[in-house]
């Protein structure tokens, strides 16, 4: 049996063979594909979707396309679980993923915006009475001294676990160093959420109490009780989404430092459930950078 060896073996490729990077990233955002032509189609094989920027089969609105089937399939089906994405080694990996951060960045961005303009319509409502807003003020200071309790445990907690986390092995000091600070910014966010969900339930139950008293009030008391819950289901979602975008944008590309950071924003028994359709975790272990080809 005769085994044909390429020339090339050992060699390096000449630049004639290679690919010009640039030119294909800049091809995959400025091409348009022509849906008419079967050849630009969004086409799945043993591999996925499969094309060249240059020819206009794998551009940027072909992610778009493939995201968006995801979500309405999803959607139709009555899926709810988490979504996993990953990262092949193909030098127009990078951009599509940068696509997925994008869109994912927007939905986060989106929750904050739709939680803020609850929260305005919520402190917007009438307080009733000063008898009632005295006993919301005790309530309230109540409230914040408990908070201020909790925050000075959890600092030390965090500290703790923070130094714990950088003395674990690790392949070089940039990891040690994210998966620590991750793990700070996931806490941060845990306890933003913890403390606006407690300083809003203390405004709101005056807001509500109030709306009660006036004629036909069980509607207004009603809606102002689901927009306090919708402020902080947003702005959970939100600071969730933001956070894991920012880990992965950053560099720390190690699944331990979205975990890490997942964990301690997860880490208050009393979190709001995240709606199904806006619930995504990024599981992205293969996320080592490699050489393109």
């Amino acid at each position: 049996m005769t085994v044909e060896v390429s020339p090339l073996a050992g060699k390096t490729a000449p630049a004639s063979m290679l690919v010009n990077v640039p030119r294909l990233v800049t091809a995959y955002f400025s091409g348009k594909p022509d849906p008419t032509l079967p050849s630009q189609r969004v086409t799945f094989g043993t591999s996925g979707h499969r094309g060249s920027a240059f020819n206009n089969a794998f551009n940027e609105a072909h992610i778009l396309a493939i995201s968006q089937a995801l979500c309405d399939h999803r959607r139709r089906i009555g899926i709810d679980g988490p979504l996993f994405i990953g990262i092949d080694t193909h030098a127009l990996a990078e951009p599509a993923l940068a696509m997925m951060l994008a869109g994912t960045a927007v939905v986060a961005l989106a929750a904050l915006v739709v939680g803020y303009v609850l929260l305005k319509e919520v402190l917007a409502a009438g307080q009733g009475t000063a008898k009632m807003q005295d006993i919301a003020k005790a309530v309230q200071e109540g409230a914040a001294a408990y908070l201020k309790r909790q925050r000075n445990t959890l600092v030390v907690f965090g500290a703790i676990v923070f130094l714990l986390l950088f003395a674990l092995p690790a392949d070089d000091w940039s990891e040690r160093i994210g998966r620590s600070l991750f793990f700070l910014v996931g806490a941060a966010f845990s306890f933003t959420i913890g403390y606006l969900g407690m300083w809003l339930a203390t405004q709101a139950n005056l807001r509500v109490a109030a709306a009660s008293r006036e004629e036909g009030g069980r509607e207004t008391a009603m809606r102002i009780a689901f927009r306090t819950g919708g402020v902080v289901g947003m702005i959970t979602v939100g600071l969730g989404l933001f956070g894991v975008v920012v880990d992965i944008a950053g560099g720390q590309e190690q699944r331990l430092a979205v975990l890490v950071e997942l964990a301690a924003y997860g880490s208050r028994a009393n979190r709001p459930r995240v709606p199904p359709g806006l619930r995504f975790v990024l599981a992205h272990s293969d996320l080592k950078r490699r050489p393109t080809r």
